[in-house]
């Protein structure tokens, strides 16, 4: 039997090891392999994590959540900036539009990626994910973003 998550701190610790993971190009086994799992286990035993409400209310999908627990990571983790700055090709701090379709969409275009990230898609319209680089007209590409603050809120426990 999958044991359900028991509490937040769990949660996002276990999404961040995914993403460190997968940053590495590492296998996901072990307990990493089973958030899945595990966080369908804590909704059959109606548990509410903060995150989890937010993907619900808002209808998110899986890959708009894989955007925001890749922000999460870099916000919380320097191994995760690290190798996130290790895959941009632009001289930035934060995360770029390229970096995370890439990650999370893949290398290819899709209206799936624009749909999601670009400015009419529920991350931006609904100021889940902030943009950073300050520039109204850079390519997409070169766009930056981070999470938005009320979104780390509840990362960290706040409902």
């Amino acid at each position: 039997m999958i044991e359900p998550y028991r509490c937040n701190e769990d949660l996002v610790d276990d999404q961040i090891r995914w993403i460190l993971a997968a940053l590495r190009d590492e296998p996901i086994i072990g307990e990493v392999a089973a958030i899945a799992a595990r966080v369908q286990a804590a909704r059959m035993a109606e548990v509410v994590f903060p995150m989890l409400a937010l993907e619900a209310r808002f209808g998110l999908s899986e890959s708009e959540m894989r955007v925001l627990w890749l922000l999460l990571a870099h916000e919380l983790d320097p191994d995760a900036r690290a190798l996130l700055r290790e895959r941009s090709t632009e001289q930035t701090g934060d995360v770029t539009f390229d970096v995370i379709r890439n990650f999370v969409y893949g290398p290819r275009a899709r209206a799936r990626t624009w749909r999601e990230l670009g400015p009419e898609g529920k991350l931006r319209s609904l100021a889940l994910i902030e943009r950073t680089d300050g520039a109204g007209e850079a390519p997409e590409q070169r766009q930056t973003f981070k999470l938005a603050r009320r979104v780390l809120a509840l990362a960290y426990g706040e409902l």
